[in-house]
């Protein structure tokens, strides 16, 4: 259950221009700029459980700390480390990613612009594997992100392709391998400080219980000084059809800081 909405809504130690929200942008940080992005994550997965006469809802809960690294290799490139430590339901490292984002067309601070960002996942071992914290083979990803800012709000589409491969082990439930997501935030500038963004997307279920997932975020994010910015958001996600009426419900904050 914990799969379901950490995948969902995108809770990785992915670089994204507006944390917390699970859609990225084409915005880059610029010529050897750099930023650091630092989150926590508490979630809660439901079920249901099918086997009892009165169908109670069963619940597990994880947190995990997310953090990632972003350097401006070029005005048009950043690349990215991310890294994830989860809190409980166990406490351990996740898979790390390395990411490239790429602005090809177009200018990033109004208009339309689009962007590529393929992405490696770093493999953990088999034995956090099998306690979930990961899969023990390399992953990788590649984001098709198109953006639109405009003086009062911002527009942003993503479509993206994950690999989820793991190693064969015995007692281990396989997930499927390929995984589509398609999402879109319109983002509302309020004023200097304040926005407020809204998550939407559909995905390939990993697990088998259902064919697709669907998600949902709602995001403020808050810039006290210049080049700092507090995050806060609350996201669901529901296996669409699934009998055991699989669902999630998490609760972000993020800080993020560019220099």
């Amino acid at each position: 259950m914990t799969t379901l909405a950490l995948v969902a809504i995108g809770i990785t130690s992915s670089a994204h221009a507006f944390s917390p929200l699970a859609t990225d942008d084409t915005g880059t940080q610029g010529k050897g700029n750099n930023q650091v992005e630092l989150g926590y994550v508490f979630e809660r997965s439901t079920n249901l459980d099918m086997e009892l006469d009165d169908r109670v809802d069963m619940n597990a809960y994880s947190a995990t700390i997310p953090f990632t690294y972003t350097y401006g290799v070029t005005d048009e490139i950043d690349v990215s480390l991310g890294l994830s430590r989860q809190l409980r339901s166990p406490t351990g490292w996740q898979n790390s990613e390395l990411g490239l984002k790429w602005n090809v067309y177009g200018d990033q601070t109004k208009g339309f612009s689009a962007a590529i960002k393929p992405t490696i996942l770093i493999p953990v071992s088999k034995n956090m594997q099998s306690n979930g914290l990961g899969t023990a083979r390399t992953n990788w990803g590649l984001a098709m992100i198109g953006s639109y800012l405009a003086d009062n709000y911002e527009l942003h589409a993503n479509l993206k392709y994950n690999s989820n491969y793991q190693s064969n082990m015995p007692d281990w439930e396989f997930e499927r391998n390929h995984i589509w997501t398609a999402s879109v935030a319109p983002v509302w500038i309020i004023n200097d400080q304040w926005k407020a963004g809204l998550d939407l997307g559909v995905q390939t279920n990993p697990g088998y219980n259902s064919s697709y997932e669907a998600f949902t975020q709602l995001a403020f994010s808050y810039a006290p000084v210049d080049n700092l910015q507090i995050g806060f958001g609350v996201g669901t996600s529901h296996a669409l059809g699934s009998e055991d009426k699989s669902r999630g419900l998490n609760v972000t904050t993020t800080l993020s800081y560019q220099f």
